[in-house]
């Protein structure tokens, strides 16, 4: 078996598309439990994942969609990369 497949935990294809984008959080107050906490940080845990509103642009079209954050991680050049899995469509 490949090693680099044994990491891969993708469920669908991705294609890379560099595009500007729409961010909008769905909420107002969340009730949190700490976890734990440092001088550097605290970790918490919602009963809920937080939802987000996502516009982007896919193959020339608007396209509105939920989702929440799946994972998140500091980049090495400042900021941080989130992966976001889109909620399943009610219709």
């Amino acid at each position: 078996m490949n090693a680099d497949k044994s990491q891969e935990r993708r469920r669908a294809e991705r294609a890379s598309v560099c595009t500007e984008m729409d961010l909008s959080l769905d909420v107002d107050t969340i009730k949190a439990l700490s976890v734990n906490v440092s001088e550097s940080g605290v970790q918490l845990d919602i009963e809920e994942p937080l939802k987000f509103w996502l516009r982007l642009e896919v193959d020339g079209k608007s396209v509105v969609r939920e989702a929440q954050i799946v994972w998140a991680k500091k980049k090495q050049a400042g900021g941080m990369s989130y992966g976001f899995e889109y909620t399943p469509d009610t219709e």
